[in-house]
């Protein structure tokens, strides 16, 4: 049985659980809890970025990061459901990918920037983080259309951002300004396979204090 690296919180690792769940695959893969920080790390044995997700195969080889986990779940029925696999559907899908896992690291860096001692801290990489977050979600109201129809790894990717937006800017009531991109989120997030990814929903299945 493939082995998944995750932590609960891991807005990269929900990237890939929820593509699973909507697979209905998630029960034929083996979640394992990850130290990145502690005393407990073993994640270069499986990932040289040190990083999560990872997947470890059966027989033994590891598939890092989440682009290429995804992709690899999606098509192991050899029906790929969520990666269009040829013309202008593709690259649209891949496009969104790219730009929902951009949203996801700019608050990232923005956390790890603004949690640093002010002696250390940057103003100008906390207002540069700000803005591309800014950007990428203003980009998305304006072509909210490229998000609409059918669920594909680009919207996985996107809605994944956003709920790490949400969790690293809390207070902020963007849905108001960003009405669009507000509507197909409150819509999307009422699907199971968000619900059951988390972090508290991961941290239950993984049986470990939510983070």
């Amino acid at each position: 049985m493939p082995v998944l690296r995750v932590t609960p919180r891991s807005p990269f690792a929900r990237k890939c659980l929820i593509l699973a769940h909507e697979k209905g695959i998630l029960d034929q893969i083996k979640l394992q809890v990850t130290d990145l920080y502690g005393k407990n790390q073993d994640i270069d044995n499986d990932n040289p970025l040190r990083k999560v997700p990872a997947l470890r195969l059966d027989d033994g080889i590891t598939l890092f990061d989440s682009p290429v986990i995804c992709e690899y779940l999606d098509c192991l029925d050899g029906k790929p459901q969520f990666h269009p696999q040829e013309g202008t559907e593709r690259f649209h899908a891949l496009r969104l990918q790219a730009l929902g896992d951009a949203l996801t690291e700019a608050p990232q860096s923005h956390y790890k920037e603004a949690a640093r001692p002010n002696k250390y801290k940057l103003s100008e990489m906390v207002d540069k983080y700000d803005a591309a977050i800014d950007r990428i979600m203003g980009w998305l109201e304006k072509h909210s259309e490229l998000i609409s129809g059918p669920l594909t790894i680009g919207g996985i990717a996107v809605t994944c951002g956003l709920g790490y937006v949400n969790e690293r800017r809390p207070g902020w009531n963007w849905e108001k300004d960003l009405p669009n991109l507000g509507a197909w989120y409150k819509a999307i997030g009422e699907r199971q396979s968000f619900i059951d990814t988390t972090k508290e929903a991961n941290a239950e299945r993984l049986g470990v204090p939510v983070p």
